[in-house]
């Protein structure tokens, strides 16, 4: 058994059977199993025309196996292919979250819900109160939440949808994995969590292989502009999900590096 490195709380390792590989996802505890359920819950119920998705060959109450897809990793399918196959990934990304709020419905949040999410985070960094900037994001959130009374799209969503869980196989084809259920289902939450990427680099922050850096960049800033032109109708809540992002995976951070990485992706946010 081969194990899978990663930033999930659940333990991912490929099995070989008779040469056939599988993708095994299992949790121990009784929170994280429940919440792991729901993630499943929501991959088997992803239906898309354009983006595929692993089959689930067979599921128990807290241990999950899945198609192996023989792919690339997306920083290395950045690095070989043409720019017109990058293109054409990039189409299809932003076509699917097009898709995505389409099939939304348009809704008012109840502020109570990001209150509430906003307190659980702020008790999850204890830790970080000595961080002024850490107070400082707190603050805007609260002083902010009056942008959520206009309508927002409600509906289909990845729920993480980074680089680090997108895969295209050997034929081109776009696979989403480790989908995340989230406290409100929105597309603008996938939208936030591609600019993890695209904007802030996280991915140069995880991805433990060689790549050109110059030449991400450049896609990355071709995406961003994108991103901005076509979903310039909710620029105005780019800034607060990109707040409350960074908090969220503050709550994870295992290392001194990636807590100082994402202090100063914070501070420049608000600055």
């Amino acid at each position: 058994m081969i194990k899978i490195s990663g930033n999930s709380n659940y333990k991912v390792s490929v099995i070989d059977n008779k040469n056939q590989f599988y993708i095994v996802k299992e949790s121990f505890t009784k929170d994280e199993s429940q919440r792991l359920k729901k993630q499943i819950e929501k991959q088997e119920n992803f239906i898309d025309t354009v983006i595929y998705k692993p089959d689930i060959i067979d599921k128990k109450e807290s241990k999950y196996i899945f198609e192996y897809i023989r792919s690339y990793d997306m920083i290395n399918y950045l690095n070989v292919k043409s720019i017109y196959h990058i293109f054409d990934y990039v189409d299809k990304i932003l076509s699917f979250i097009h898709r995505e709020i389409k099939e939304s419905i348009v809704q008012e949040i109840d502020v109570k819900i990001l209150q509430t999410k906003i307190n659980t985070i702020e008790k999850n960094l204890l830790n970080f109160r000595k961080e002024k900037i850490i107070e400082s994001c707190f603050r805007y959130l609260r002083e902010n939440l009056f942008i959520f009374r206009n309508e927002i799209p409600i509906g289909r969503c990845h729920g993480d949808l980074t680089f680090s869980n997108i895969l295209i196989d050997y034929g081109d084809q776009i696979y989403f994995i480790d989908f995340l259920d989230n406290f409100i289902e929105s597309p603008l939450f996938d939208i936030i969590k591609i600019r993890q990427d695209i904007v802030y680099g996280y991915i140069f922050q995880t991805y433990k292989g060689t790549y050109d850096k110059h030449r991400l960049s450049m896609i990355f800033d071709f995406m961003n502009e994108r991103m901005n032109r076509e979903f310039g109708d909710y620029k105005m809540y780019f800034r607060y999900l990109d707040i409350m992002n960074f908090l969220r995976i503050l709550q994870y951070s295992k290392n001194d590096h990636m807590d100082g990485y994402i202090i100063n992706v914070l501070s420049d946010i608000l600055s």
